[in-house]
């Protein structure tokens, strides 16, 4: 982030992005193109939404811009601007980048989904002929038979050429005569036409060969296949399996929390040079309360950009261990890097016993994946706390005894029961009122005194 620059020491005058994208004449353009690649490069990962989209507009190294992008960048722009904004960037992507892409767009956790793909291939259609040429020549034989199984079914010709009867078929269309195709979706129909046309006059007997494998394949079989190299490369970008992505969810008591100070005092937590790793704009320097107080007493750009990353990866996990439907949404990247911050503010809170300097200290230091961990085993040891008092008031026996409960400690309670514990909002106007993720040391303490209020509480025995 141009923040992080600017905070390691960069004396270098950059012009602000609404200094660009708002100049009245050719000046905006003019500054821009003056900076380097790299340094274009960090003021768009800067930005966001529309701005960030206006700023690349300017380049007039656009597709190199783009092509140095991280992936779930384009992916974070697509999802806040939308497929008429951002489809030159679409279009000016490299095939890793479609592929991820496409990876995160076309699949419903461990399955294609049929509407998503369509929805993607009319895209595909809309960045152009050149684009389609590009991806056809590279793509994964599997997935582009995956797509066909999904959204078509094959006939062939019979040995005599004539073409096959199909009564309950609407619409058979064929390139080549030897090849019909039966549309499962009619949505599918302009631009996988589109797409096969292509490839039949590029690549015939590519074209052949797909065919071929797509009528005799079996779709699980090729389903599995693709599912298993899709979750090879979305690896490399930070989300791992299933099981992998859980262990953020570890508990350490109160004896194993004090290990993580160690760790720090014996070099354990050295410096990893992430400059790789995936990203999308978390807003640090937008975060409000105890993690707010730590970033600002943090002068160390090097240690910032650390755990600005880890953060990334870190939500990248919560959208995988939660089971989000759709990772990469952007609904979902907001919910996760909302909760992976929360709980690391609360792991800060508890090692420096809510000392902001002390905390600051841990920032860049500690793995944010162990702060994180942290911070849930301190919400564990209130749920843990909390079926303890269901158990001993017999609410399952008793339901009614928790209406009897005043509030909001009653609702406090049963925050804490969920499956996954969050707090109660009950001193903020409506519509803020209601559940949410942990964020903050103060709410940990609220539940601890409300524990204590409902522990005191004598119901009349039955």
């Amino acid at each position: 982030m141009t923040e992080i620059i600017r905070k390691a020491g960069d004396e270098q005058y950059l012009p602000s992005v609404n200094e660009l994208i708002t100049a009245k004449d050719n000046s905006g353009v003019e500054k821009f193109n003056a900076l380097t690649l790299q340094q274009q490069l960090e003021m768009v990962l800067g930005s966001s939404g529309r701005e960030r989209v206006e700023l690349m507009y300017l380049s007039d190294r656009f597709k190199s811009l783009v092509g140095a992008m991280p992936a779930p960048e384009i992916l974070f722009t697509f999802e806040e601007v939308g497929m008429d904004v951002a489809l030159p960037i679409i279009a000016a992507t490299n095939h890793d980048q479609f592929t991820f892409l496409t990876d995160m767009l076309c699949w419903q956790k461990e399955e294609v989904s049929p509407e998503a793909i369509i929805e993607w291939l009319a895209i595909l259609v809309e960045c152009g002929e050149e684009k389609v040429q590009q991806w056809l020549a590279k793509v994964e034989p599997e997935w582009f038979i995956l797509i066909l199984k999904n959204l078509v079914t094959i006939y062939k010709c019979d040995e005599e050429g004539e073409p096959p009867d199909i009564p309950d078929a609407d619409y058979l269309y064929t390139i080549d005569g030897m090849y019909y195709f039966d549309f499962l979706d009619s949505h599918a129909i302009d631009p996988l036409q589109t797409i096969l046309s292509i490839f039949r006059d590029e690549d015939p007997d590519g074209f052949r060969g797909i065919m071929e494998a797509a009528i005799w394949t079996d779709i699980r079989e090729t389903e599995l296949y693709a599912a298993h190299f899709r979750q090879s490369r979305l690896s490399e970008w930070g989300f791992p399996e299933l099981d992998e992505a859980m262990s953020i969810y570890q508990y350490f008591n109160p004896a194993e929390r004090k290990t993580v100070v160690q760790e720090l005092e014996n070099g354990l937590s050295e410096w990893t040079d992430l400059s790789e790793a995936s990203s999308y704009p978390i807003k640090l320097n937008e975060q409000q309360g105890f993690l707010a107080a730590c970033i600002k007493l943090v002068d160390d750009g090097k240690r910032m950009a650390r755990f600005s990353q880890e953060l990334v990866l870190l939500a990248n996990k919560v959208q995988v261990a939660d089971e989000m439907a759709k990772i990469g949404a952007l609904e979902n990247i907001r919910l996760a890097s909302k909760k992976a911050m929360g709980y690391v503010t609360l792991g800060l809170a508890g090692l420096s016993n809510v000392d902001p300097l002390k905390a600051s200290e841990l920032i860049g230091r500690v793995h944010t994946e162990r702060l994180f961990q942290v911070g849930f085993s301190q919400v564990q040891d209130l749920k843990r706390a909390a079926r303890k008092i269901a158990r001993k008031l017999s609410l399952k026996k008793h339901p009614e005894r928790m209406n009897q409960i005043p509030s909001p400690d009653r609702e406090i309670l049963k925050g804490l029961l969920k499956r996954q514990s969050k707090y109660f909002v009950h001193d903020q106007p409506a519509p803020k009122v209601g559940y949410i993720d942990f964020h903050e040391p103060e709410q940990i303490k609220n539940c601890w005194r409300a524990l204590k209020n409902i522990a005191k509480i004598e119901f009349a025995k039955p």
